[in-house]
């Protein structure tokens, strides 16, 4: 049997880019798949995990000389100190882990904490009834609030990529579009449409009230969202993949779903766009990858990354 465990690391540099030492480290898991979908800090600088195992016995949550064993197989919301101690682990069982498919992987999930209220929003693939996308809410001790459903019929390919929730408790989450899909999880319809892959974005309220929706993309070409990224009430970041893998894309929207601004990154071909991220003073972070040749600098300078290259820029 294989077993996958997940680790937990907190770098120096997530908290100012001033050091890269490792300054703890977790590693837990059992003789089955366990697997660790996402990571992110509470307002108070604790470490939530979210992830699925499926060993049919406990899990010892506590890396150390410690004992924390917590039920059998599902999703887990498990609950860390700044320091590496496990403080907390809420498990909810294959029959009510929430609907998500976290297995086989490829079947991921995403999870941000709201930064003010420390609330907890998971987004993935559902496997309840003839859902196909779900998103809960959950208080900071995975404790379920509410949850939201999007049935999208069996040939539908369009799937969660990234979320992030402003100080409000407003969640935005980012996506790929295929085919005609309805993103309003209540009782009325709002349909977005896609001809081959568009990306687009999606607004929920604390309550999990629909917002808005709106979508972007070339007619014929694949465009995907890779990252979102909330800098305060009014405005956030998208980075996203385009033109058949060959722009990476960094977007600024309004809360209300108005774009605001958009600025290519082009390459000669195969580029992977993954995360973008912003400082304490509004610097923009991107990870970005290519295969071939890309210039980094979208103005008037050139500064290019060659083939096979991964890329963190700051704008």
């Amino acid at each position: 049997m294989r077993s996958i465990s997940f680790l937990i690391l907190t770098l120096a540099f997530c908290q100012g880019l001033t050091a890269q030492q490792v300054n703890w480290l977790q590693h837990v898991g059992t003789t089955m798949h366990d697997i660790g979908s996402a990571v992110d800090l509470a307002p108070n600088g604790d470490v939530v995990v979210v992830g699925y195992y499926e060993s049919g016995t406990p899990m010892d949550f506590d890396a150390g000389p410690g004992v924390y064993n917590y039920g059998d197989f599902g999703l887990f919301i498990a609950r860390y100190a700044p320091t590496g101690e496990v403080l907390h682990v809420q498990h909810c069982m294959s029959s009510l882990d929430h609907g998500f498919t976290t297995y086989p992987p490829g079947k991921e999930i995403t999870m941000r904490c709201a930064p003010v209220s420390g609330n907890i929003y998971i987004a993935g693939d559902s496997d309840v009834g003839t859902g196909d996308l779900r998103v809960i809410k959950t208080d900071p001790l995975g404790n379920l609030l509410w949850e939201r459903d999007y049935y999208l019929g069996p040939n539908s390919d369009t799937r969660w990529r990234a979320m992030d929730v402003d100080s409000l408790d407003n969640v935005y989450i980012a996506g790929d579009l295929e085919g005609t899909v309805d993103l309003d999880p209540g009782t009325a319809t709002y349909n977005l449409s896609s001809f081959s892959t568009d990306f687009f974005i999606t607004k929920l309220d604390s309550a999990g009230n629909f917002a808005w929706a709106v979508q972007n993309g070339d007619f014929f070409d694949t465009d995907n969202a890779a990252s979102i990224c909330v800098r305060d009430d009014s405005t956030f970041f998208l980075l996203t993949s385009e033109s058949d893998n060959d722009v990476v894309g960094v977007y600024e929207y309004g809360t209300d779903g108005i774009m605001h601004w958009r600025v290519p990154i082009t390459s000669q071909g195969g580029v992977g766009a993954y995360a973008i991220d912003l400082d304490n003073e509004g610097n923009i972070y991107i990870h970005v990858n290519c295969i071939t040749q890309m210039d980094m600098d979208p103005f008037a300078g050139v500064q290019y990354f060659n083939g096979w290259t991964d890329a963190i820029a700051k704008y």
